[in-house]
């Protein structure tokens, strides 16, 4: 049960302009990071630590060379403070669907902004209470073949119907390296809070995502959680402010209700793996 939630103002964090990285320069830059906060980050490629193969049909560029797409992650904590039994861990994905850019961006740019305020004197207290009690684990590019070609799919799969929640065969799972990757993180943690990106609409929704979560009324029914995940998804929203051009606050609610139901998506897998 949810006891409370706590906001805290970052009022003192400047605001940064940020461009839009490829898939080489995401990498190359999450290793940057782990190179400079050693006692707080390590990247690694999924494909390595977890023995998946490097599909080779799967291309990805880097420094101007053509290679096999891997999925980096960088993992963020302090492990001195707590073992890690008593450490909530925490995902973020960047984006299962390549051509939708921002989230990739936002995460990486949430790691640099935990790091940054890690180990200083005057660091965000806030933040650096999350580094010392928190496993943050950051994938940006679930799909790093679609994020590297700027498509929606891996080659001819959509990685968000690809997950074995609500399929009619499991044949037609784990299709996609970004599905079998997210599903090795699953594997290795067990994942207190996770949040996912996408575009097209604009909104802050949580489970239930699935068309056999749909009533007759086409309304949503409500998962055990329910109601702590609308107060996360209210603060968040009202967090954010209002778009300037509506003055309306971020929509919150059920996939099903503010967007709307599939089967095989990673929301309601992750929320039952």
């Amino acid at each position: 049960m949810l006891k409370w939630i706590a906001i805290y103002q970052l009022n003192e964090i400047p605001i940064t302009s940020y461009t839009e990285r490829s898939y080489g320069e995401i990498i190359d830059y999450l290793l940057e990071l782990e190179t400079k906060y050693p006692d707080y980050a390590e990247v690694f490629s999924v494909q390595d630590k977890y023995n998946l193969p490097k599909r080779p049909e799967l291309e990805c560029t880097r420094a101007n060379a053509t290679v096999p797409c891997e999925n980096y992650v960088i993992k963020i904590t302090d492990e001195a403070t707590l073992p890690d039994p008593e450490r909530p861990e925490l995902i973020f994905s960047g984006a299962v669907h390549g051509n939708e850019r921002v989230g990739p961006q936002v995460v990486v740019a949430l790691a640099e902004l935990l790091l940054s305020h890690a180990n200083r004197a005057d660091g965000n207290p806030w933040l650096k209470h999350l580094m010392k009690t928190r496993t943050v684990v950051i994938i940006p590019t679930a799909n790093a073949y679609g994020y590297n070609h700027n498509v929606r799919r891996e080659l001819n799969f959509d990685p968000n119907r690809d997950f074995p929640y609500n399929l009619d065969s499991d044949d037609k799972c784990m299709v996609t390296m970004a599905a079998r990757a997210l599903n090795e993180l699953w594997r290795d943690h067990l994942f207190q809070l996770g949040i996912t990106f996408h575009a097209g609409t604009e909104c802050i929704t949580y489970e239930w995502g699935g068309k056999n979560h749909v009533m007759e009324s086409v309304k949503s029914h409500k998962s055990p959680d329910d109601r702590s995940q609308q107060q996360l998804a209210r603060i968040m929203s009202r967090f954010g402010g209002k778009f300037e051009d509506s003055g309306e606050y971020y929509p919150d609610g059920t996939m099903n209700d503010v967007v709307y139901a599939v089967n095989g998506g990673m929301e309601d897998w992750g929320n039952n793996a």
